[in-house]
């Protein structure tokens, strides 16, 4: 029976990935996709783990509401730094998966193993601000290869299904979330304290880890970056920020996303502290709203592309942000899971 597991499992990937349903895709894409399938499940398994416990985590450690809303702040330097110095080790060396192996795949999972251990090297307020400082590592290291894996990602999966390979893949991904939600809420709850946090943490980084092996049996095509090396990378850093800034329209779409992007996160890394301190809800119920916000994504998301094809992606982005804003007048009114659901 085992001999037979195997070409029963890849089968079932093909088939689950359309890479068969193009003509488009050499071995060498297939081979890639296949990975970058099982990579993105993976990774969205490892996420689920621990991402709506973080906030849990810190509390726990003794963490105030100011450091986890610094917490946030530090975060955000981080996730717009990174991808520019991301981007410039792309254009420099030419590479792509090696720079994704490090960031995402490396010191970031790497990092998570270290936040499971923090509670048994540090006590007190040193645990929280080691905490905090690996949560940052952690942040940036994630960021910095985000540049690098879109680039090989584009090179990887062909333009006439990259449409469908992606939906496809966002869709088993949050399945993954779903599954796994649930199983953390309930370790939290069962194990109980600071153990707890630290079981998950453990669970994340060994499922990331997987993801980080799937990735690295990607196979890794020539890239423009690195014919483009060769005349020098500095050059072409300087081009496209002069590009960039005679860019009305995307200049402008920046100056938005900033705004936006500050006024989610004056309530945003707060939500959570609510829950807990404001509602008394435990660490399972919040996992378990997690997980119905999560199914409904699901279905939100096969509705919302077929929105879009027939009302265009600016329309549609408009209107969703002027409807998010509102959202956190509702929690004025929540008071149970049913209102938060």
């Amino acid at each position: 029976m085992a001999p037979n597991v195997r070409p029963f499992l890849a089968r079932l990937v093909r088939r689950l990935t359309n890479v068969d349903a193009t003509d488009h895709a050499t071995p060498e894409q297939q081979q890639g996709m296949r990975m970058l399938w099982l990579d993105g499940i993976l990774a969205s398994a490892s996420t689920a783990f621990y991402a709506e416990f973080v906030v849990l985590y810190m509390l726990a450690l003794g963490a105030s509401a100011t450091v986890i809303g610094l917490r946030a702040s530090i975060n955000g330097a981080a996730a717009l730094a990174a991808p520019m110095i991301g981007a410039y080790l792309v254009a420099r060396s030419g590479a792509r998966k090696r720079w994704v192996l490090w960031g995402p795949g490396g010191v970031s999972r790497l990092a998570l193993l270290a936040m499971a251990a923090v509670p048994l090297v540090f006590r007190g307020p040193a645990a929280v601000w080691g905490f905090v400082a690996l949560l940052s590592l952690q942040a940036f290291a994630s960021a910095v290869g985000m540049p690098a894996h879109h680039s090989l990602l584009g090179d990887v999966v062909p333009l006439p299904i990259r449409g469908r390979f992606m939906g496809a893949g966002m869709m088993f991904n949050s399945i993954a979330a779903v599954l796994v939600l649930p199983v953390a809420g309930f370790l939290v709850a069962r194990i109980g304290g600071l153990s707890g946090y630290q079981v998950l943490w453990l669970l994340a980084a060994l499922a990331g880890l997987g993801a980080t092996a799937m990735y690295w049996r990607i196979p890794e095509p020539p890239s423009e970056e690195g014919a483009a090396t060769q005349g020098g990378p500095l050059g072409g850093l300087r081009e496209a920020w002069g590009s960039l800034r005679g860019n009305r329209p995307f200049l402008l779409f920046c100056g938005i996303n900033f705004l936006w992007t500050v006024g989610i996160n004056i309530s945003g890394p707060f939500f959570t502290v609510h829950m807990v301190e404001g509602l008394g809800f435990s660490a399972d119920t919040i996992a378990y709203l997690a997980t119905f916000t999560t199914l409904f994504n699901v279905v939100a998301l096969r509705l919302a592309g077929g929105l879009v094809d027939r009302h265009g992606a600016p329309k549609m982005t408009a209107i969703a942000m002027l409807l998010v804003p509102l959202m956190p007048l509702l929690w004025v009114f929540a008071s149970t899971p049913v209102h938060i659901g």
